[in-house]
């Protein structure tokens, strides 16, 4: 229940640092299709996420799914990092 309660804390700050970010990053013209193709990202694949993480349990169990994904994510976190400072500048 804690990693949950931390999970769901993570999601949402996340989203909404995200969201801030790329508001201020956009020009005003630009705005609302940025943020229509963001929140099509956020909401639209998530669905078929789940359907796949699904899938890849059923044939990998969960525990080898879980390292999959964790895997994953520090990975694109690490690399997520040393890309944004280069942004930043700019």
């Amino acid at each position: 229940m804690a990693f949950a309660f931390l999970l769901g804390f993570a999601f949402v700050n996340f989203f909404t640092v995200s969201n801030s970010f790329i508001q201020h990053q956009t020009e005003q013209r630009l705005k609302g299709r940025i943020m229509s193709f963001f929140s099509f990202v956020f909401l639209g694949f998530t669905p078929i996420g789940n359907i796949f993480a699904g899938i890849l349990v059923d044939h990998l169990g969960i525990k080898t799914v879980l390292i999959i994904y964790s895997f994953l994510c520090l990975l694109l976190g690490t690399l997520f990092l040393r890309i944004l400072p280069r942004k930043l500048s700019n």
